[in-house]
């Protein structure tokens, strides 16, 4: 099978080609490399320079390696925006890679008009007034724009289906006959090593990573680490860093006990996956319905939080009351990743619903 990843958020399609190329499949992967976190790509689709050169490469760069991007069995694309949206260039251009492919499919991974709008209103509840006040400096998002919202439907109408990630994304989407069962985030376990998770210095090492803030709920966590840094001084040392690319901030996240990923999510993202195999404990998304519809009966190791600080002092304190327990925890967060993330088991589920679904 010949497919074409289209689009990148925190090395989710670059993980799931390395499955698909595992299995002998013909797969690659164009994007931009997801800005500064630079991650890998088979087909560069832009650049990340400021100024006019930026946007003449991210409006050229697609045109050029347009004879790379037509001909696939598959091409998926993991969000409605995917290049500049200047002069209509974005839609005139996913219009015609989707008339130039065979199948197409959208991922349902982040942000997008159904998440931000029917998701808000479903939701219990998010992160959409923080990341509006926080990372927008108080402006609207601009998937609440129509004609954003007019072109991500026609896109969901059209493609041959829907794949949601998390149950966060599966509740916007939520109606339409092509919505597909949700599938789990690609890990490559052979790029991610396990270390066991010790004490070092007699500290517990609690790590947030710098990324959208208000999105993933940095004020809480900041908050949290404030009243630890207080009570525990000599115990406990926080850390906040990020905005690096990914080999730097996975080298980082190895010297760490405890991960908290994002306060403001029913489920977990890359990240919170990353860590569980680097052998982490994790704190972060983990509410029953997303437990249910992604795992069943099979516990997510990850320890939920929510936007109430204290939920992280708490969780942080068990952990620190069975800090002799620190490797098992480690050790079966990677064996769930294991069972349920494997980028090779996950690439063939993909196969499967490619091959099941057809709406053209």
């Amino acid at each position: 099978m010949k497919v074409l990843l289209l689009g990148e958020f925190s090395a989710l399609h670059r993980d799931l080609c390395d499955g698909l190329l595992a299995l002998g499949h013909d797969a690659r992967v164009a994007s931009t490399g997801d800005g500064w976190k630079a991650i890998p790509t088979d087909i560069m689709l832009g650049s990340n320079a400021p100024g006019l050169k930026g946007r003449l490469a991210r409006l050229w760069s697609p045109l050029a390696s347009l004879p790379k991007l037509i001909n696939h069995d598959v091409i998926q694309f993991i969000n409605p925006v995917l290049f500049s949206t200047q002069f209509g260039y974005n839609e005139k251009l996913i219009r015609m890679l989707f008339a130039q492919n065979n199948k197409s499919f959208l991922v349902a991974a982040g942000c997008d008009a159904f998440y931000w709008n029917e998701g808000r209103q479903r939701l219990p509840y998010g992160p959409f007034a923080d990341f509006e006040q926080q990372d927008l400096g108080g402006a609207s998002s601009p998937w609440r724009s129509p004609v954003r919202r007019k072109f991500n439907q026609w896109l969901a109408e059209n493609v041959d289906g829907i794949i949601p990630i998390m149950y966060d994304y599966w509740v916007g989407y939520q109606g339409f006959p092509n919505l597909c069962s949700p599938l789990p985030i690609p890990v490559n376990l052979e790029k991610i090593k396990y270390q066991e998770n010790t004490l070092k210095q007699g500290k517990l090492v609690v790590f947030h990573g710098l990324n959208r803030e208000g999105f993933k709920g940095t004020g809480y966590v900041r908050k949290a680490f404030d009243i630890l840094s207080n009570k525990y001084s000599g115990e406990v040392e926080c850390v906040i860093q990020g905005r690096m690319p990914l080999k730097d901030y996975m080298r980082l996240l190895s010297t760490v006990n405890v991960v908290v990923d994002q306060t403001s999510s029913h489920g977990s993202g890359v990240n919170g996956l990353f860590s569980l195999a680097l052998g982490k404990v994790v704190l972060g998304g983990n509410e029953p319905a997303h437990q249910a519809l992604m795992y069943g009966d099979d516990p997510c190791p990850i320890r939920n939080i929510s936007q109430d600080p204290m939920s992280i002092v708490a969780q942080v304190e068990q952990i620190m009351a069975q800090r002799d327990q620190l490797a098992a925890m480690g050790q079966a967060g990677r064996e769930f990743i294991m069972r349920h993330h494997d980028h090779r088991r996950v690439a063939a589920r993909y196969v499967d619903t490619w091959q099941m679904e057809s709406k053209k």
